[in-house]
């Protein structure tokens, strides 16, 4: 993967490293960012590629997330 750490703009559904807002200490994770603006909800939807994983919301500011873009990644072929 490569992660332009420069591009911090906000572009809904875009895939973005960000800190994970639940661990301690902070981690970086690899999330498409969806923004969520629900009824009872609003804020940022932390969506994984995993389907395994559902997605993760917070009200964290965008700021204060936002590690880099990713401009490029790879993947196994094996199992596509």
């Amino acid at each position: 993967m490569i992660v332009d750490l420069n591009d911090k703009k906000f572009v809904d559904r875009q895939i973005y490293v960000v800190r994970d807002p639940n661990s301690e200490p902070p981690t970086a994770i690899v999330r498409r960012i969806c923004k969520a603006d629900q009824k009872h909800f609003k804020g940022l939807a932390l969506v994984s590629e995993n389907p395994e994983y559902l997605p993760e919301m917070t009200e964290l500011d965008w700021h204060e997330l936002i590690v880099g873009r990713a401009v490029w990644l790879w993947r196994s072929l094996e199992n596509a």
